[in-house]
């Protein structure tokens, strides 16, 4: 007999099963599997979170079935994970099998969508962009990975153009050619742009995911990833500096000196030293802004947390409450730094947060504005996707 709690209860207990604390983190699928089964009050609430996040990248065609079967259960899909893939035609020049712009013809209410493009696929055809323009969605976040190294970006601009309310934006590829330039912008604004690129982007590909900021205004950029390369010119993204509110680092090489010093109204800082072969930066040169509140230094290996950690107990940083680290390789840690770290902590009031075995790390947040950080990975910032204004 089901127990005869308020729903608002049970929801809320519903709720609280949702994250499984593992690493990488994943959705406890069989508990939201045996609420849905429960009675009709149950099953509403625990399908729409079964079906918040749909990877369609590993069996598409059964998600595919799914999704245009009876029931709507492509309403309930916010974030959507798709490979770019063309079918060969039969005879007749039809397809037998559902292309991946059908799949988002069922997801009305998709905010976040992740796209897998082979590097044979240089750009959409004219009628995927008829089919997509047709679609009338309003993708906030856009996951575009591109596989090989001769790939272009032109699906990537012509995305852009199709979706200009895109805020939230990751590009993933290999180090290779520069790709062709973009022709007219689209009237898109950057929330958060993260590039998983080994560096950064040519300048004027920059130029164009950030153009100059008008005069009197502010940069819409607050939160910024990339990875930081020999010799890397990063003068694309000095106007944008003293805006960004969250800079998340994949540390390979020092920063250019007086780059953080432009970071004028930042949050929180990242450095993810998990790169063995980084070249180690000078303590003296990593001056930290004195506005930032959440330290984090992630996949840390012993000695090389040690620039890092002396940054930190070197800097004044009046507004700081968090200090991040991991635990994987806490034993590695030399032990009178950690000890070090602790006290400086304590002597300051700030708190200093060991992320347990599978904890979840900031790389699986949400998509979403951001209140304070760190941008935890909560469901209130999942419920964030439901909005579509």
């Amino acid at each position: 007999m089901v127990p005869s709690l308020p729903i608002e209860i049970i929801v809320k207990i519903i709720e609280n099963t949702y994250h499984l604390h593992t690493d990488p983190p994943k959705v406890d699928i069989k508990t939201l599997s045996a609420c849905a089964a429960v009675c009709k009050r149950w099953h509403r609430f625990a399908r729409g979170l079964l079906f918040f996040k749909v990877d369609g990248a590993q069996d598409a065609l059964m998600y595919f079935r799914l999704l245009a079967g009876p029931g709507g259960l492509g309403t309930c899909v916010r974030s959507l994970d798709l490979d770019v893939y063309r079918v060969d035609l039969d005879v007749y020049g039809v397809s037998t099998e559902p292309v991946w712009t059908m799949a988002l013809s069922y997801c009305p209410n998709l905010y976040e969508l992740c796209l897998d493009v082979p590097s044979d696929a240089p750009e959409l055809t004219e009628l995927e962009v008829i089919q997509l323009k047709a679609l009338r969605l309003r993708i906030r976040a856009l996951t575009f990975t591109l596989h090989g190294m001769q790939g272009e970006l032109c699906i990537l601009y012509q995305l852009m153009a199709i979706w200009p309310s895109i805020q939230f934006l990751t590009v993933s590829m290999l180090p290779g050619p520069t790709p062709r330039l973009p022709g007219e912008r689209p009237p898109f604004s950057l929330y958060e742009l993260t590039l998983s690129t080994f560096r950064l982007l040519a300048e004027p590909i920059m130029r164009w995911l950030l153009p100059p900021i008008p005069a009197g205004q502010k940069g819409s950029l607050h939160i910024l990833s990339f990875t930081t390369g020999a010799d890397q010119d990063l003068n694309a993204l000095m106007e944008y500096m003293p805006y960004v509110r969250s800079l998340r680092i994949l540390f390979r090489h020092p920063l250019p000196q007086g780059f953080l010093e432009r970071c004028s109204a930042l949050e929180e800082l990242i450095f993810d030293v998990s790169d063995v072969a980084a070249e180690s930066p000078d303590p003296k040169a990593l001056v930290l802004p004195a506005t930032i509140e959440h330290l984090r230094i992630t996949g840390v290996y012993g000695a090389e947390v040690e620039p890092f950690a002396m940054a930190f107990t070197r800097s004044t940083l009046p507004r700081l409450q968090q200090v991040s680290i991991n635990t994987y390789e806490m034993p590695q840690l030399p032990q009178n730094r950690y000890i070090d770290l602790s006290k400086v902590c304590s002597d300051r009031g700030v708190a200093l947060v060991a992320d347990s075995p599978g904890g979840l790390s900031w790389t699986s947040e949400y998509p979403v504005p951001v209140d304070h950080f760190p941008r935890d990975r909560t469901i209130e910032n999942l419920y964030r996707m439901n909005i579509m204004d």
